[in-house]
């Protein structure tokens, strides 16, 4: 039966995968100036979205994102289904996940970026790729 309830996800990053990677690399698209920058943030980290009001806070990377009935984690330790999670504010307000959403992150796919993309009407901002410790 369906009760509208939503579930909230338990995310799980299996320790291969912690002990590979560290950091992401994002593309911002300026939709007004049309411009791209790229921006690299470390795991765990926040930053400011250069010349806007965003900042992102960078959490989860899962290499092969996988999701189950309750579970959201990475089926392997290879790139083939990048995510990252992230949480986006404008003026310190929650933009993604939108502010009514239970999830504690939002997603961001590099072979998948019009899935639940962030929604902006002035910037876009796509997942590039995660970088492995060195």
């Amino acid at each position: 039966s369906e009760t509208g309830q939503k579930i909230q996800f338990k995310i799980v990053v299996p320790q291969g995968v912690k002990d590979k990677w560290s950091a992401v690399k994002l593309i911002v698209r300026d939709k007004k100036l049309n411009k791209t920058q790229e921006l690299t943030v470390t795991l765990g980290d926040k930053s400011k979205i250069p010349g806007s009001k965003l900042s992102i806070t960078v959490g989860v990377f899962l290499p092969d994102f996988k999701m189950g009935a309750e579970i959201i984690t990475s089926a392997t330790n290879s790139p083939n289904n990048p995510a990252i999670g992230v949480k986006i504010f404008e003026n310190g307000a929650r933009l993604f996940p939108e502010p009514e959403s239970i999830a504690e992150w939002g997603w961001l796919y590099s072979k998948h970026p019009d899935i639940h993309p962030f929604q902006h009407d002035r910037y876009a901002l796509i997942l590039k790729e995660g970088i492995k410790k060195q």
